[in-house]
């Protein structure tokens, strides 16, 4: 029995089943008189081209994907950004009770700053980087060291202005070196794209990673030992005392961190203005640009019309 299938050249009668494989209709070989005595006897209207598409792999992967979307998770509710919102509910406990609990405060910062690590590692676990992430951990972050050195401001009235330059140098030259980077297009501030024109200093630290790490929690702890030594003067762990750590391993972390502080705030102020610079010089050049073609334009249609004033005399004349 003679099938009839529909191709990108027409209506054709066959001979035979149609085949099928892999999605796509493979039709055997047509008697064209068979097909022109049925075009004949049995004329067709004219129907548009169809064409027989690809459609079980296709229909697959459609189906994934829309199984995927229908359980894409909001960015908001991402693992990472969950621990994210953890650690600000700890550091307000955290600020709560710093002056009537010393311990709960203690407990709840230091979990807080754990989390800075746990966030990072979720992120990289289950593919949940995002930009929303990656602010609120850096808020997060410049908020509980300002709050911890708010309050430390109060228990050392003596210490303020030494405090506070801590306090500025911290926020100033990170929002300096996050803007600077994110306005460049070079992606996360720590990565080597972002770094490649920044100076030595600022290169080896975010590269070499156990001293990034000394200098962050070392100067993180130095402002919680200062907070739990006004409370506990002789806190320490059997013969270790608090007061001897902090001297010793954390204050000086805290302060070559201040000074990559400087060095980051530095280098991040300086791209800005170069790059102020190389906006404004541009802008000279489109101008002197314009100037100049309008200056020749002038130019031009002055002496079009001269010649054409002078050729009209010399016309006249003769």
């Amino acid at each position: 029995m003679d099938t009839m299938a529909v191709t990108q050249d027409g209506l054709y009668v066959c001979r035979g089943p149609a085949l099928v494989h892999s999605g796509r209709v493979a039709l055997q070989r047509c008697d064209s008189t068979a097909a022109k005595r049925a075009s004949v006897l049995h004329p067709q209207p004219q129907q548009p081209k169809l064409i027989v598409a690809p459609a079980t792999h296709c229909s697959h992967h459609d189906a994934a994907a829309q199984s995927k979307a229908a359980k894409m998770v909001h960015v908001a509710l991402f693992v990472p950004n969950l621990i994210g919102y953890i650690r600000v509910i700890l550091l307000y406990v955290c600020y709560a009770t710093a002056m009537r609990d010393w311990k709960i405060a203690t407990t709840c910062y230091i979990l807080s700053f754990a989390g800075d690590l746990l966030d990072g590692w979720a992120a990289r676990k289950f593919d949940q980087s995002s930009q929303f992430g990656y602010v609120l951990d850096m808020v997060t972050d410049r908020c509980a060291t300002t709050g911890l050195i708010s309050i430390l401001c109060g228990l050392y009235p003596d210490y303020i202005p030494i405090l506070l330059y801590f306090q500025m140098a911290d926020l100033a030259s990170h929002w300096y070196h996050v803007y600077s980077t994110s306005t460049e297009g070079s992606g996360h501030h720590k990565t080597k794209e972002a770094l490649t024109e920044r100076n030595i200093v600022l290169r080896k630290y975010y590269d070499i990673y156990w001293l990034f790490a000394y200098l962050c929690a070392g100067a993180e702890f130095t402002w919680i030992a200062l907070y739990v030594l006004h409370f506990a003067p002789d806190f320490g762990i059997g013969p270790i005392s608090l007061a001897f750590v902090t001297r010793y391993g954390f204050a000086p972390a805290c302060l070559m961190k201040n000074i990559v502080n400087l060095c980051q705030f530095a280098s991040a102020a300086q791209n800005l203005a170069i790059r102020d610079m190389q906006k404004r010089k541009n802008a000279v050049d489109v101008l002197l640009v314009s100037v100049l073609s309008t200056w020749l334009r002038d130019e031009f249609l002055s002496s079009r019309n001269t010649i054409h004033t002078a050729g009209t005399n010399a016309i006249s004349s003769t």
